[in-house]
């Protein structure tokens, strides 16, 4: 990764400044750590590339990790970009710089593709209509030809939402303290017994503290669930009213 220099970091934070986001730049490593940012900086420039309601805004480390995944895997390959699992993890943890890194590729990536747009695939000759009035079976068979793609591409962001779900409850099944075993528990000196319970404490706090992480990962791929389900809804609702 190369380093930027002072004027190519204040042009950047000055090409920041300029779009309208939804939480002011404070501490840039920080406010663009969990990706919903970068999410709102491509939709001000190439609106059709992205959907805002697929990124949550995040504290836990496995939801940025999500957000970030879903920006390289469906946004950054339309722009021809990638970044690293690196990169990633460096920005998750708001190492300074990184954010700033990946910023300056980015805006490169959306200029060359603001003055080059992928061009619109024409209708072959096949799917000109003539000027005949359709059935009622040709639209219903039509509405349902331009649905299926985007209604496949939800039930298979619903799969793997509920996949995710299944694998983040897993761990919730297993007891959060484990019984002590020491056959020399009774040779034990009594002075150390202050320190075998500190420890065993500080176990159990940190198992409390991963199943809560667990739960709000949980709580969180519910509600992306839920809003895949309320679009899928209104895309239906459209066709019926459409017909």
């Amino acid at each position: 990764m190369f380093e930027l220099d002072e004027i190519e970091i204040q042009r950047l934070y000055a090409w920041i400044d300029a779009i309208p986001l939804s939480r002011s730049k404070k501490n840039i490593a920080r406010d663009f750590s969990d990706g919903v940012l970068v999410a709102e900086v491509v939709r001000h420039f190439i609106p059709k590339l992205i959907e805002l309601h697929n990124y949550s805004p995040a504290n836990s480390i496995s939801q940025k990790f999500y957000n970030w995944n879903t920006l390289n895997q469906r946004v950054f390959k339309k722009l021809h970009y990638s970044t690293s699992d690196e990169i990633i993890s460096c920005i998750v943890n708001c190492r300074p710089g990184y954010i700033e890194y990946l910023l300056f590729e980015l805006r490169l990536k959306i200029e060359a593709y603001l003055k080059h747009p992928e061009p619109v695939k024409r209708k072959s000759s096949s799917s000109v209509s003539l000027n005949r009035p359709k059935t009622p079976e040709q639209t219903i068979y039509d509405s349902r030809l331009q649905t299926k793609k985007p209604d496949d591409d939800l039930k298979r962001q619903e799969q793997s939402l509920q996949r995710s779900l299944q694998g983040s409850t897993t761990n919730l099944d297993k007891p959060m303290t484990k019984k002590l075993s020491n056959p020399h528990l009774n040779r034990t000196p009594i002075n150390s017994i202050p320190n075998m319970r500190h420890n065993d404490h500080e176990s159990i706090v940190n198992e409390m503290r991963e199943t809560i992480n667990i739960l709000q990962l949980k709580v969180n791929k519910l509600e992306q669930l839920l809003i895949l389900k309320d679009h899928k809804i209104d895309e239906l609702t459209s066709m019926l009213q459409h017909q």
